[in-house]
């Protein structure tokens, strides 16, 4: 008697799999309007220059950041940088100091609206290296938003000191 239950139980569970795995989940109430973009990603390499300091690498790690946009409008700030860049509508400066430990990775991001999936957003991801005593720099950078901006990284004023590691990333979001 138990091993017919137990293959009507079966039978009847694998009939129903395919269809639960083919309803939507419960939404509460809420119509789904997801929006997914596909990002458009550009990795680019700084280049190496000595800046201001003739100093050798120390424990703490300089990076100034300046972001100008040509959008038209107020974008609004995100990230891991601390203190956080400000919100600007033409363009904004910001220099952050925080323990080196090599590789170190920061990302911020530039958005026309915090609670729109479809704004027009920039995200940038940063990461300096050590290898051999020298530092170097790469910018992962991504437009996201329907119609995506345009996100560029300015390398003839961006740079990585290459004995100190201090950094200066100068980003556009248009």
């Amino acid at each position: 008697m138990t091993r017919n239950v137990k293959r009507s139980l079966a039978v009847i569970l694998l009939t129903l799999a395919p269809m639960s795995g083919a309803t939507e989940p419960f939404a509460f109430g809420f119509p789904r309007s997801e929006y997914v973009s596909t990002p458009t990603t550009q990795t680019v390499e700084l280049p190496a220059r000595r800046g201001d300091s003739a100093s050798p690498a120390r424990f703490t790690l300089i990076q100034s950041y300046y972001v100008l946009n040509l959008i038209g409008s107020t974008v609004f700030a995100g990230g891991t940088l601390v203190p956080q860049l400000p919100t600007l509508l033409n363009g904004g400066w910001g220099m952050t100091q925080f323990p080196f430990m090599p590789p170190s990775t920061h990302t911020y991001y530039y958005t026309t609206n915090t609670g729109s999936g479809p704004a027009k957003t920039c995200v940038w991801q940063f990461t300096v290296t050590r290898t051999g005593g020298l530092c170097s720099g790469t910018i992962n950078q991504s437009a996201l938003g329907s119609p995506p901006p345009v996100c560029t990284v300015d390398t003839a004023n961006s740079y990585v000191d290459p004995v100190s590691c201090d950094t200066q990333v100068v980003t556009l979001i248009q």
